[in-house]
């Protein structure tokens, strides 16, 4: 027994350095042969616990390529010991993708786990089910190089993957426009986060905002139904001003919450301001605010309007909003007319605002 093991041993180690010398030669050829590799899967399966040890050291030097090879050996040579070192080498792998090497691990997990063989199947879902952080973080790099915003917990600005157990899953928002490329291909990649988008996590998950000129198909979204629910899909426009509105408030859009990062932040927007109207050009700065002549189109009904007027835009325009501040007074328990108490005449201003897009609220959207 232990001849033979040194046999298989010494065979490997000429094919390894065989192969070596053939790839400083062709930077295409394979790194090891298809008969180093019958050598490589045979010491893995021998009975002698130092070869297989020394074996199992080997896949270390095997590229991704051929681990598949050894994936898709027949099962009398792709046995329990085999697929075991092989997914402990894909997991070593896997937890370095896309720091020091290629995805190519995370793909060939992603292969596995669809595969009709219980074997495979089992266990690179295993992985993937163990290192589901990992798969997010990997899924969300690729989404964004698709065109997609990915945001999580929040909204500091950086995709945090030390999450907790699974039971305390965060709030993670995926944006998708325009921009958007993925095609049925994304949204094959979009339920490598099943795990965000479990229905039991009711103060947690996946939330998914499809924003105006998003190229989704029907069947796309379909399957997007499928991996989140309706209740967390999103239809929005290009930017967001990043305010809360009374909806019972009318005329004009009167101002009940005002997000951190957002466009109406940035503009020094306030709890109790009234927008009255929104202009596409500055006004003459020789007007009053309150004597600019403002058309019947530029007008603001009410919160549902001023959303409606907002998907002209892409982030980055201007918007000129005139402002009515000191007509509505907030109090804790909600708003209150000035008129009841003796208080000075409201203001009217013109405020600039640059729009910018949902990601870029600290809060999660509402």
């Amino acid at each position: 027994m232990k001849n033979t093991a040194l046999f298989t041993l010494l065979f490997l180690v000429t094919s390894l350095s065989r192969c070596s010398t053939s790839l400083a030669e062709d930077a295409a050829a394979p790194t090891m042969n298809q008969s180093a590799l019958t050598g490589l899967v045979a010491a893995l399966r021998s009975d002698d616990f130092s070869t297989r040890l020394q074996a199992a050291e080997n896949l270390k030097d095997v590229d991704v390529d051929q681990l598949q090879q050894i994936a898709d050996l027949p099962e009398g040579q792709l046995n329990a010991e085999v697929a075991a070192r092989l997914f402990a080498e894909l997991d070593a792998r896997y937890m370095q993708d896309g720091k020091t090497k290629s995805g190519a691990a995370s793909e060939l997990l992603e292969r596995l786990a669809q595969s009709d063989r219980l074997l495979l199947a089992d266990g690179a879902q295993r992985i993937l089910n163990r290192r589901w952080q990992r798969r997010v973080e990997l899924a969300a790099k690729i989404l964004e190089e698709m065109g997609a915003e990915f945001r999580a917990g929040s909204f500091t600005g950086q995709l945090g993957m030390r999450w907790g157990p699974a039971a305390s899953r965060p709030n993670v928002q995926l944006f998708v426009g325009e921009e958007w490329t993925g095609g049925d291909e994304g949204i094959s990649v979009m339920e490598r986060l099943k795990a965000l988008a479990d229905p039991g996590l009711r103060a947690s998950g996946l939330v998914v905002w499809l924003l105006e000129g998003h190229p989704l198909n029907d069947d796309q979204r379909s399957r997007l139904r499928d991996l989140v629910g309706e209740s967390r899909i999103n239809e929005r426009s290009r930017v967001a001003l990043g305010i809360l509105g009374e909806q019972a408030f009318a005329p004009g859009v009167l101002v009940r919450h005002v997000s951190g990062g957002s466009s109406a932040a940035a503009a020094k927007l306030q709890i109790g301001d009234v927008l009255t109207a929104m202009l596409d050009a500055a006004p003459p700065e020789d007007v009053e605010p309150a004597d600019i002549d403002v058309k019947e189109p530029e007008k603001l009904k009410d919160f549902d309007h001023l959303v409606e007027r907002l998907k002209a835009y892409r982030k980055g325009d201007k918007i000129w909003l005139i402002v009515e501040r000191g007509r509505v007074v907030p109090m804790n328990n909600g708003f209150i007319l000035p008129q009841r108490f003796p208080r000075p005449e409201p203001t009217v201003q013109v405020i600039e605002v640059t729009l910018k897009g949902w990601s870029d609220l600290e809060a999660s959207p509402n």
